[in-house]
């Protein structure tokens, strides 16, 4: 994530080399960071997209969104613990697990983090998805991912998508023998292993539903490949369902980790464990941690 601490000491219309950036975690950065430096890391007007507080566009709205989460972090006691960073020239996906005390207890709560970028590494869009509760009857916005002209989905991810039209055996044969999927949706679910996966995926699909998934995005790094998608239902432009899957590749060329983060436009509260899957909490793994952040000295601005 593109939060920039010692930015203010440079011209604004100053070039910035790519490997000359502290960067620092999206909530870690809202939390510490001071107002003014997180409004010089964007190129223009702020434009955040979040299921919790929809459409946030503009200095003032951006100024009141971070209040409003730092203040949410800090009633829930919710502590962001950073995972994996997918980036490419243009783009990062940075994955956070999110604990905060729902209903008296305390849960896993997943968030992926897309930021676009300029040439000059300033923010021009964020889109954040994850599962965190919503105020009872709200209703979840789902950010609009842009369709990319040109979408390059490497190899391992383009034969595991084909898989899933095919024979259960098929599909299964694009996992390595020890993959893991997490899901965070309305629920955080764990399940690794090929027999696992096997009972996950013969779920079969609902007759007549009409669901239609469109690719919008896909940024790879050679060693994982964030995909964000969106579902709509035939005859409706309106999506039910946006989100990222990362997808991390193992040492023999196939899926690894599979990572959903998915906010569905029916949700409206806390998520909870799925039946069976009681022993979620603890088994939540967002695979490599990235060096790209700082980690030493005050973000006091």
């Amino acid at each position: 994530m593109s939060w920039f601490p010692e930015l203010l000491a440079h011209r604004p219309e100053q070039a910035w080399p790519q490997d000359s950036f502290q960067l620092v975690p999206f909530y870690r950065g809202l939390v510490e960071l001071t107002p003014e430096t997180l409004l010089a890391s964007w190129s223009g007007a702020p434009q955040v997209e979040d299921p919790r507080h929809g459409l946030v566009r503009g200095a003032d709205a951006f100024a009141a969104y971070a209040q409003e989460t730092r203040e949410w972090l800090a009633l829930s006691d919710a502590t962001a613990w950073p995972g994996s960073v997918t980036q490419t020239a243009m783009r990062s996906v940075e994955e956070v697990v999110l604990d905060p005390e729902v209903g008296g207890a305390r849960q896993e709560l997943g968030a992926a983090v897309v930021a676009e970028w300029d040439r000059d590494h300033r923010l021009t869009a964020v889109r954040v998805y994850h599962s965190l509760p919503l105020v009872a009857g709200q209703r979840a916005h789902l950010p609009v991912a842009p369709v990319e002209a040109e979408q390059r989905l490497p190899a391992f991810v383009r034969e595991h998508l084909g898989g899933r039209d095919g024979d259960l055996d098929d599909l299964l044969g694009t996992y390595e023998d020890d993959a893991r999927l997490t899901t965070f949706t309305d629920r955080t679910q764990v399940v690794s292993g090929h027999q696992e996966l096997r009972r996950l995926h013969r779920v079969p699909a609902v007759p007549g539903s009409g669901l239609r998934t469109t690719i919008c995005t896909v940024s790879d790094d050679g060693r994982s490949c964030a995909v964000e998608h969106r579902v709509t239902r035939d005859g409706s432009p309106e999506p039910v369902e946006a989100g990222v899957t990362v997808y991390e590749r193992g040492p023999h060329g196939k899926v690894q980790q599979e990572r959903r983060y998915a906010v569905l436009a029916t949700a409206a509260f806390a998520p909870v464990a799925a039946a069976g899957s009681s022993d979620v909490r603890g088994r939540v793994d967002l695979g490599r941690r990235s060096g790209s952040y700082a980690t030493a000295g005050s973000l006091d601005g």
